[in-house]
C-alpha cells in the first residue's frame, strides 16, 4: 500500500513515517500543498493524508483540487481544529475522514486500515439484519419478504444503523449525518423519528427493539441473535513492531528536543515583549505559529498535557493584544509547557538507545549471540537494535541448524558473538569461518590468555574482546564487520567549495568500498560528471560561481542524468531552502551538522536502493 503524507511539521512527519513504515506501508512525503498536488498527479496512491494548515496551498483547497480532477483516492485530514464548521468544510471538500491533533497513533492506524478496507471492498447493495433487508438500489425495506413503508428519515436512520452494526451514534452525529445544516432539528425531533422507526419494525413482527438505547451515549443496532465469530486475537506477533517503533520515536525526540525547546524560547521572548509593554506583532505571529506546531506534535510524542498547554497559548496569541490579566496567565502557561517538555520526555524502558544519532536502518543481516551472560547479551542486543539489526540468542546446536536453513541465502550472513566462557570451541569458530561466504565470529572472554587469542586468530576469528565490553566496543566491531562486507563498488561525486568537508566525506565513505570524486570548483562539475559517471551526486548549496540548486537543475534537464540520485548537503535548516531543493529534483537533504554514522547510513541506503532498482530494471544513467 502506498501512502502520500502531506505535512509540514518535520517532527510529526518523522513519527508518522516511522509508524506507517513499521506497518509495511510505502510512504511519500510532501512538505507543502503544491508538492502534494504534484505528487498526487504523478502517482496513484492508496491513501492521502493531508494536514489542513499547509504552506503554499492549504489542505482544504488541495482536497478540493484533487476531487475536481476526479482523483478518488481516500483522503484523511489532519488538523488541530476541532470545531464542527471545520469538519464540515473538510467533508464538503471531499475528505473521507477527519482526525484531530494531537494524534493517537493506534487510533490513526485503525482509521487508516478502515479507509483502505473500504476502498478495497465493493460497496454492498443489500444491507441485512437477520430477516430484515434494505436494498440500496431500489430503496425498498422488507422483513420476511414483506415490504415496510418508512418515511425518508426513518429509512435514513435504518440505513445508518445497518451500515454500522457495531457503532453507537449520538444524537449530534445522527443530526450531522441525516439533516442539512439549514434544517437542523431538535434532539426531541430525532427521538421521535427513532420511536416511529421502532414502532414500524415492531408492527412488522420483529421482536424487541432493533434500535437499542445506550444510556448516556446514544443509539445502536441490536446484535443479531445468531452467534458472531470471535474477534481476531491480538498476538505477540502482530505487535512485534511496537518496541522498535517506540525506540524510533525516542530517538526522534532526542534529536529534536533542543529544537522543540527553541520553539518555547520564542514564546518566552514574546512574553518578555508583553511584559515590557512593547508587544512585537511579528514576534506574536511567530509565537502563534510555534505554539500551533507544538500543539500538533507534542501529543503524538505522548506529551498530551503539553499539547493542551500549547493550544491554550496559541489561542492567546491569536489576539492582537493581551489584557493585563492575560499576560501573567500567558507566562504561567509557557512556564508549565517548558516544565512538561524538559521533565516528561518520551522514554522506552526495555532497551533505551544509548546514542540518538545512531542510524535508524533495517539491515538484512543478523546478530547471533552464544552466551548465558545476561549483561553481555543485553548489551549486544541493544547495540544491534540501535543499528537496525535483528539479534537472536542461540545455542551451538541451533547455530548449526540455522546455518543449514540459511544456506540458500548466503549474502545475508550473520555476525556471531561467541562467549568462550560458556561455549569454548575452536572447532565451532573454524566451522563458521569456513562457510562461503565466511561468517565473522567475535570471541569474548574474561580470561587473559594470549595463547587463546592466537588460536582464535588461527581459526579465523574476526575479533577477540576482553570482558567486560562497552557498548562502544560492540558498536565498533559490528560497524567494522559491515564495512568490510560492503560490496557496493559505487561511485559518488561530491561538489563543495569547502575542502575540509570534501576530505571528511572521502574518509567516511572510502572504508565502505565507495569511490569518491571531489570537486571544489563548481565550474569543473560537468566535466567531472561525464568522466566519472557516478551512482550518486552530493551537492553543497552555497558555492561561488554556481550554486548547488543551479547544478541540480542542469542535471535534471539532461536525459542522461535525470534519474541520478542527488543529495543536498548544507548548513541551512530553514523550510524555504528545503522547498527549493526538492522542487529542483533533490532526493534527500542533509545538514552539515548531521552525525557521521547517520550521514553514512543515508548515503549507503540511497546507493543500495539505486543499485536494486537498476539491477531489477536493467536501466543505466
Amino acid at each position: 500500500m502506498r501512502v502520500l503524507l502531506v505535512e509540514d511539521d518535520q517532527y510529526l512527519v518523522e513519527i508518522l513515517v516511522e509508524n506507517l513504515v513499521h506497518q509495511n506501508y510505502t510512504v511519500d512525503v510532501a512538505i507543502d500543498g503544491i508538492l502534494g498536488w504534484e505528487k498526487a498527479q504523478k502517482i496513484s496512491y492508496d491513501l492521502i493524508i493531508l494536514d489542513v494548515d499547509l504552506p503554499r496551498l492549504d489542505g482544504i483547497s488541495l482536497c478540493k483540487r484533487l476531487r475536481s480532477q476526479n482523483i478518488t483516492t481516500p483522503i484523511l485530514l489532519l488538523t488541530a481544529c476541532n470545531q464542527r464548521e471545520d469538519k464540515v468544510k473538510g467533508f464538503d471538500a471531499g475528505a473521507d475522514h477527519y482526525v484531530v491533533k494531537p494524534l493517537d497513533l493506534q487510533e490513526l492506524s485503525a482509521r487508516i486500515r478502515a479507509l483502505l478496507r473500504r476502498r478495497q471492498q465493493a460497496p454492498p447493495t443489500l444491507l441485512e439484519w437477520e430477516q430484515l433487508r434494505l436494498n440500496l438500489n431500489t430503496c425498498e425495506v422488507t422483513y420476511q419478504g414483506k415490504p415496510l413503508n418508512l418515511t425518508p428519515k426513518e429509512y435514513g436512520l435504518l440505513e445508518l444503523f445497518l451500515k454500522h452494526h457495531q457503532r453507537v451514534f449520538s444524537l449530534d452525529v445522527i443530526i450531522e449525518k441525516l439533516w442539512d445544516l439549514e434544517e437542523t432539528p431538535t434532539e426531541n425531533t430525532v427521538r421521535a423519528h427513532i420511536k416511529g422507526l421502532r414502532n414500524k419494525l415492531k408492527i412488522a413482527g420483529i421482536p424487541g427493539n432493533v434500535i437499542e438505547t445506550v444510556y448516556g451515549l446514544g443509539y445502536r443496532l441490536k446484535q443479531p441473535s445468531s452467534p458472531q465469530p470471535e474477534p481476531k486475537k491480538i498476538t505477540a506477533k502482530s505487535l512485534q513492531h511496537q518496541p522498535k517503533l517506540n525506540q524510533a520515536i525516542v530517538q526522534i525526540w532526542k534529536r529534536y528536543q533542543t529544537k522543540i525547546c527553541d520553539r518555547i524560547t520564542i514564546l518566552e521572548e514574546f512574553y518578555l515583549s508583553l511584559q515590557q509593554g512593547k508587544p512585537d506583532q511579528n514576534l506574536r505571529r511567530q509565537a502563534q505559529q510555534e505554539a500551533h506546531k507544538l500543539a500538533g506534535s507534542l501529543g503524538t510524542f505522548g506529551l498530551g498535557r503539553g499539547s493542551v498547554l500549547a493550544r491554550e497559548i496559541e489561542q492567546l496569541c491569536e489576539s492582537p493584544t493581551l489584557t493585563s490579566e492575560q499576560i501573567p496567565h500567558f507566562k504561567q502557561l509557557v512556564f508549565k509547557l517548558r516544565q512538561e517538555v524538559e521533565h516528561n520526555a518520551p522514554h522506552s524502558p526495555p532497551l533505551p538507545p544509548e546514542n540518538p544519532n545512531l542510524p535508524l536502518i533495517k539491515s538484512s543481516h543478523q546478530v547471533w549471540i552464544l552466551s548465558q551472560d545476561h549483561a553481555l547479551t543485553q548489551g549486544i542486543q541493544t547495540a544491534s537494535l540501535n543499528l537496525g539489526i535483528d539479534s537472536q540468542i542461540l545455542t551451538e546446536q541451533s547455530v548449526l541448524s540455522n546455518l543449514k536453513k540459511n544456506s540458500q541465502n548466503p549474502p545475508n550472513f550473520p555476525i556471531v558473538f561467541l562467549d568462550f566462557d560458556y561455549y569454548h570451541s575452536y572447532e565451532l569458530v573454524t566451522q563458521l569461518t569456513e562457510q562461503t561466504p565466511s561468517i565473522p565470529v567475535i570471541v569474548l572472554t574474561e580470561q587473559k590468555n594470549f595463547t587463546q587469542r592466537v588460536k582464535v586468530s588461527q581459526a579465523g576469528g574476526k575479533a577477540f574482546l576482553q570482558k567486560p565490553v562497552t557498548s562502544e566496543q560492540i558498536n565498533k566491531v559490528i560497524m567494522d564487520v559491515l564495512r568490510q562486507s560492503c560490496t557496493l563498488n559505487a561511485k559518488v561525486l561530491i561538489v563543495d567549495d569547502d575542502s575540509q568537508i570534501l576530505e571528511a566525506f572521502q574518509a567516511l565513505l572510502e572504508p565502505w568500498g565507495i569511490q569518491t570524486f571531489l570537486v571544489e570548483d563548481p565550474r569543473h562539475f560537468w566535466e567531472s560528471l561525464e568522466t566519472t559517471n557516478p551512482d550518486l551526486l552530493i551537492l553543497d548549496i552555497e558555492m561561488p560561481y554556481l550554486d548547488g540548486i543551479e547544478l541540480c537543475q542542469v542535471v535534471r534537464a539532461d536525459p542522461r542524468w535525470k534519474s541520478l540520485p542527488v543529495i543536498f548537503l548544507t548548513s541551512h535548516t530553514n523550510g524555504d531552502m528545503k522547498h527549493q531543493v526538492f522542487l529542483v529534483g533533490a532526493d534527500d537533504y542533509l545538514t552539515k551538522t548531521t552525525a557521521a554514522p547517520l550521514l553514512v547510513n543515508r548515503i549507503l541506503n540511497r546507493l543500495r536502493r539505486t543499485q536494486t532498482l537498476r539491477d531489477s530494471s536493467g536501466n543505466v544513467y
